[in-house]
C-alpha cells in the first residue's frame, strides 16, 4: 500500500539543507516535521527529545499526518520529551487515523494492549483483533506485541508458550518504521 504524502522520512531533508529552519520559521508543516524528527534522530546540533516533540507538536497541530502519529508516540513513552499520558496519545493515533495515516491502527492496537490497565475490555478485544490481523501479515512488531501480551496477560488470557512461540518471530518480520518508531 503507497504512503500517504507526509507519512515516511525518507525525503527528510539532511540537518545542512539551507532554507529549513527559514521554512519552518514561516510555518512550512513539512519543514516543522522535517526539523522534529532530524531532532529525534539526534542530527541537529543540541538535540532532545524535547525539542523534537516541540516541532512535531506544531506539524501535527497544523493538520501533519506523519507528525500526529509522531506525537502520539511520544506521548506513549516515558522520557521522550514530554510526560507519559496514554489518552493523549490514543487522541493523537485516532486523529491520525482519521487523517488517512494507515499505521494509526496498529499504533493505536499496540498503545491499547501495553496499557492494558488504562484501557476498556472492549478496546482490548479490538486491539487483539488488529494486532492478529497485522501478525497474519508478518508484521513483527505487532508478532512481538502478541507475543508480550500473551506472555503477560496484556489483553488476552495469560499463555506463555504461545507468547514465547510469537514474540521470537517478531524480531525477524518484516516491520514498517513508523509504528513503534524502532531506530
Amino acid at each position: 500500500m503507497p504512503a500517504p504524502k507526509g507519512l515516511f522520512f525518507p525525503t527528510i531533508p539532511s540537518a545542512r539543507s539551507p532554507g529549513l529552519k527559514k521554512a519552518a520559521r514561516l510555518g512550512s508543516v513539512e519543514a516543522l516535521n522535517a526539523i522534529g524528527i532530524l531532532h529525534e534522530q539526534g542530527l541537529l546540533a543540541e538535540s532532545s527529545p524535547e525539542t523534537a516533540y516541540r516541532y512535531l507538536l506544531q506539524a501535527a497541530e497544523q493538520g501533519h499526518v506523519g507528525a500526529m502519529g509522531s506525537v502520539g508516540w511520544h506521548l506513549k513513552k516515558t522520557g521522550w520529551g514530554v510526560r507519559k499520558d496514554v489518552f493523549a496519545a490514543e487522541s493523537w493515533y485516532l486523529k491520525s487515523l482519521d487523517a488517512g495515516d494507515s499505521w494509526a491502527e496498529l499504533n493505536l492496537a499496540m498503545l491499547y494492549v501495553e496499557g492494558a490497565r488504562s484501557f476498556s475490555a472492549d478496546q482490548l478485544q479490538d486491539a487483539i483483533a488488529i494486532l492478529n490481523v497485522h501478525a497474519e501479515r508478518g508484521d513483527g512488531y505487532a508478532l512481538m506485541t502478541l507475543g508480550r501480551a500473551y506472555a503477560e496477560g496484556g489483553g488476552v488470557a495469560t499463555d506463555p508458550e504461545k507468547g514465547i512461540v510469537l514474540f521470537p518471530r517478531g524480531g525477524s518480520g518484516p516491520a514498517h518504521g513508523r509504528a513503534h518508531r524502532a531506530w
